[in-house]
């Protein structure tokens, strides 16, 4: 047997440990309810399983008057959670719909028109040269079209466009080398407007329906178009009426090129005026 005395250490710890064990053994037997605030805090704080008013401790508090112990009615909760997601959808989407540009093109029901192109050279002699082929000419093209769609400021035909008449060089007259025109099937014309349908801002020939805006490489895709027109526009006789001149003096031998796109044509309209 070890009967060596305990150091300071040890004593303190053991005396620590009675005190403990003797407060947890003699203590009262805590009471939901005992303390304001125990029957609604949410807790168990007896910690004999039971929470607030379904304890025994708490059938006399005033917090637990009437109290209801069934669990809450989930479904009736998801069907009205549900109820209201749907009412939300609804009124997103009729605010949605709310929100569309109305259509300011849509009673432009038919086109037709015309287009020259003018070219000019300042050196006439280069028309009698041996590769003279560049020469003072006129080209004219025409179109035509029923409404295909119209969104917006934007109103799609579909019908034709096609070179009429030439007197220029046969590279001029190549839709696949200058100016794209329709050799076969149905073409379209898209008509871009200002906001107030007082000026056509772009013209587009394409042979996609589905090309309605300009895009790079016009031959590639078969398109011919004219943007940045700001043509005046009045509503009230649907007419069409545009020049634009140009001149090119990037080549020393040829001089100034002057090329000249003149079109002329009108809307039909599905109301008198």
């Amino acid at each position: 047997m070890d009967t060596r005395p305990l150091d300071p250490g040890a004593r303190c710890c053991m005396r620590f440990w009675a005190l403990l064990i003797l407060s947890t053994s003699c203590a009262p037997k805590d009471i939901e309810g005992d303390a304001p605030g125990e029957c609604s805090d949410g807790a168990d704080n007896n910690q004999d399983g039971q929470f607030d008013c379904d304890d025994g401790g708490c059938k006399s508090s005033p917090d637990c008057d009437g109290n209801d112990t069934d669990p809450p009615d989930t479904e009736s909760d998801a069907d009205a959670d549900a109820d209201a997601d749907a009412d939300a959808d609804a009124d997103a989407d009729s605010d949605a719909d709310t929100d569309v540009a109305p259509t300011i093109t849509g009673h432009l029901t038919t086109v037709s028109l015309t287009m020259q192109m003018d070219l000019q050279l300042a050196n006439d002699s280069f028309c009698n040269q041996t590769f003279g082929w560049i020469c003072d000419c006129l080209s004219e093209y025409s179109g035509s079209g029923v409404q295909y769609q119209a969104s917006g400021n934007r109103v799609t035909f579909e019908g034709e466009w096609t070179l009429e008449s030439s007197d220029c060089a046969e590279i001029f007259q190549d839709p696949t080398q200058y100016i794209w025109y329709g050799t076969e099937g149905v073409q379209y014309h898209t008509f871009y407007f200002n906001d107030d349908l007082t000026a056509i801002e772009e013209w587009i020939a394409h042979g996609d329906p589905e090309d309605i805006t300009h895009l790079e490489q016009p031959l590639a895709h078969q398109q011919w178009y004219i943007f940045g027109m700001g043509a005046e526009y009045d509503d009230t006789n649907h007419e069409i009426d545009y020049v634009e001149e140009s001149v090119d003096n990037s080549d020393p031998y040829l001089g100034a090129v002057t090329t000249t796109f003149t079109v002329e044509g009108e809307f039909g309209t599905a109301d008198p005026g």
